[in-house]
């Protein structure tokens, strides 16, 4: 018998048990409520702000952590 190695999600980071795969949550944070946005929501604003700049590449990353931001500010409002 070998060790088991515990899950990770596609960052790395650890998941715990019965949490939700794919990028979807299964619920909200226990301790505010908040439900956050899915990976598909999040690229789908992040090609719009990209759209919004011009489509010039370049900056990914900085579109995809603006609208994961945008995002989870507008659902805890």
């Amino acid at each position: 018998m070998g060790t088991r190695k515990p899950k990770t999600n596609s960052a790395g980071v650890r998941r715990k048990s019965g949490s939700a795969k794919n990028g979807s949550p299964k619920s909200g944070s226990p301790m505010t409520g908040q439900v956050f946005p899915t990976v598909e929501q999040i690229r789908q604003r992040a090609y719009e702000l990209f759209l919004d700049r011009g489509a010039s590449h370049g900056n990914e990353t900085d579109d995809w952590l603006n609208a994961e931001r945008e995002l989870s500010q507008t659902r805890v409002s």
